[in-house]
Formats: C-alpha cells, sequence, structure tokens
C-alpha cells in the first residue's frame, strides 16, 4: 500500500515515538521497558535511513550518511545522560544488523565501511564518558564479523587494500577505546580489557592472513606486521608519557609488539636471514629489558634467543652444510 518514500516516513515516525515514549519511561516504574523502547527506536532510524540510501535512492549517500551520524550521536548521548547502557547496546546491534538485514540493497564499498567506522567512532565516544566493557567487546566482534562476511565476496589487490585499511581503522579504534579510557580514568585495566586487546589483535591479524595475504604475498604481510609494532609502539609510549601506572596493561602492549617484530622478519627476510635477525632482535630485547628493568622483555627475548638457537641447530646447520643425517655431524 505504501511507496518506498511512504515506508521510510513511517519508520523514522515509528523510531522518535519510540524514543520519545521511552524516554519517558525511564527510572519510572517500567525503567527497563524505557530503555528498550529508546533502543528500538534508533534501531528503526538506523534502518530507515540506510534503507533510503542504497535500498530505496530516495537520497544520496552523503545525506544518509550525515543522517546516521546524528542517530549514534543522539544515541550516545543519550544512554550517557540517562546513565542506561541498555540503549546504547540495543542501538549498536540494530546499527550492525542493519546492513545485514539490507544487504540486497547494494550500495557502494565506501558508504558501508563509513557506516561502520561511524559506529565504532560511536561507541568510542561513549567509552570515554562511561566504562562499558560490554559495549566496546560487542562492537569489535560485530565490526569484525561485517568486515568478514563483506570482504569475503571481494576478490583482488585493490579490494583487499581497501579492506586492509577499513579493517586497520576498526583495529585501531577499539585500541583507543581501552587505552584513552585507561588514561582517562586512571584506573587499571580489567581481564576483560585486556582479553578484548589481544581479541582485536588476533582477529585483526587473521584478516590479515586470510584476505590480504593471497593478494600481497609474504612482502605485504610482514609490512603489516611492522606496522602493527610501530602502533603499540606508539601506544606504549604514549601510556609512558602520560605516567601511566597499570603495569600489566603495558606489559601486555609491549608483548604484542614484540610478538609482531619477531613475525616481520619471518616474512620479510629470506631463510637464510632469519636466524640471524631474531638473534639481533633477541639481544636489543635483552639489553633495553636491563636498561629498564621489565622482566618481561627479558623473558621475552630470552624465549626469542632460543627459538633462533633450536632454528640454527635444527635447519641452518644442515642446510649450510649439506648434511641431512646428525650422526654424520656428530
Amino acid at each position: 500500500l505504501l511507496g518506498p518514500l511512504g515506508r521510510v516516513s513511517l519508520s523514522v515516525v515509528a523510531g522518535l515515538a519510540l524514543i520519545v515514549f521511552g524516554v519517558r519511561l525511564l527510572f519510572r516504574r517500567y525503567h527497563l521497558l524505557g530503555q528498550g523502547l529508546s533502543g528500538a527506536g534508533f534501531v528503526t532510524l538506523y534502518f530507515a535511513f540506510y534503507a533510503a540510501s542504497p535500498l530505496y535512492h530516495l537520497m544520496g549517500q552523503a545525506p544518509a550518511f550525515v543522517l546516521m551520524a546524528c542517530v549514534t550521536a543522539a544515541a550516545g548521548a543519550l544512554a550517557v545522560l540517562y546513565r542506561t547502557p541498555m540503549i546504547a547496546v540495543v542501538g549498536l546491534v540494530g546499527g550492525y544488523a542493519t546492513p545485514v538485514m539490507l544487504s540486497r540493497g547494494g550500495g557502494s564499498e565506501l558508504f558501508f565501511y563509513s557506516y561502520v567506522l561511524l559506529l565504532g567512532v560511536g561507541v568510542l565516544g561513549v567509552s570515554l564518558a562511561r566504562r562499558w566493557l560490554s559495549l566496546n567487546v560487542l562492537g569489535m566482534v560485530a565490526a569484525y564479523g561485517l568486515a568478514f562476511a563483506y570482504c569475503a565476496h571481494h576478490h583482488g589487490a585493490a579490494h583487499a587494500f581497501h579492506g586492509l585499511l577499513f579493517l586497520s581503522a576498526v583495529h585501531l579504534l577499539y585500541l583507543l577505546s581501552v587505552v584513552l579510557g585507561n588514561l582517562r580514568r586512571r584506573m587499571p585495566t580489567t581481564v576483560v580489557e585486556w582479553l578484548a586487546v589481544l581479541l582485536n589483535a588476533g582477529l585483526y591479524w587473521c584478516w590479515v592472513m586470510v584476505l590480504f595475504h593471497p593478494a600481497f604475498g609474504k612482502a605485504g604481510t610482514g609490512l603489516v606486521a611492522l606496522a602493527m609494532t610501530a602502533v603499540y609502539v606508539a601506544l606504549l609510549y604514549a601510556c609512558l608519557a602520560r605516567k601511566s601506572d597499570d603495569r600489566t596493561f603495558l606489559d601486555l602492549l609491549l608483548a604484542l609488539s614484540s610478538v609482531f617484530l619477531a613475525l616481520s622478519p619471518v616474512l620479510l627476510l629470506p631463510g637464510d636471514w632469519l636466524t640471524l635477525a631474531w638473534c639481533l632482535q633477541a639481544l636489543a630485547m635483552v639489553w633495553m629489558a636491563r636498561r629498564s628493568g621489565s622482566r618481561l622483555l627479558d623473558v621475552l627475548g630470552l624465549v626469542l634467543f632460543a627459538l633462533a638457537t633450536v632454528r640454527g641447530l635444527c635447519l641452518d646447520l644442515y642446510r649450510l652444510y649439506g648434511v641431512e643425517d646428525p650422526e654424520v655431524l656428530r
């Protein structure tokens, strides 16, 4: 009975009505219902504005993006103002579910990436005001899930590179949600945040290996590993410059930077030079550990030196001397 314009208009009116009615119920007898209705209202607005652009082509992508940015800002502001995390969670779930529900509507690559990053910026803004760990984890997992589903259908170097830029921004956003929150509140991070940082790094690296590596090979993947090392070192330096006393979180950033730094020569250097590169890196790590008093860096350096030793004895020695049987060397 309704054309595209009528459907979108009715959805916008319904979304606004749900938000207004839900807010009126907050801090009363039906407080929980009010949170749910408000969150559903924001979901409806996301659905309406997303459908108006890629599905029905009633407006350009730029106006639709601006309207959805307003929805994101309003949902975050309302959740922070009324201290109601359920509004933020329901709105976030609806925002990430909208591209899935409208997946047949098309839409450009830039629009999709901008939309998902917009939601990530909203989560970052809320995390700076309120320490809602579940919101950060949920947003991160949803963003990576959408990215995997979207990028899996695109092939070629150009699409892989665009996907890498997008996922790098997602990776950095959810790193900053932990780092900036920790520096702002001067509160020690929790186990949930440590696991979220590890999950963030793991999901990002899995995407790099599954979708980026086939298009750009070992050299390109090694450069990504070096870039990740630089990011973690920069965040570690920022925490030290702000005199953060969260030793466990600093050690976690140090460990991640060391792991990706050790991965980079595996991908960038030929096998003959890998053992030497690991030995030099281990020597630098142990020297820095003795100067800074970092026990973790000392242990990581010794572990890396042990790996280099095992590789040298088990692989390099036989290859250099052309010996296959260890008994001959004995």
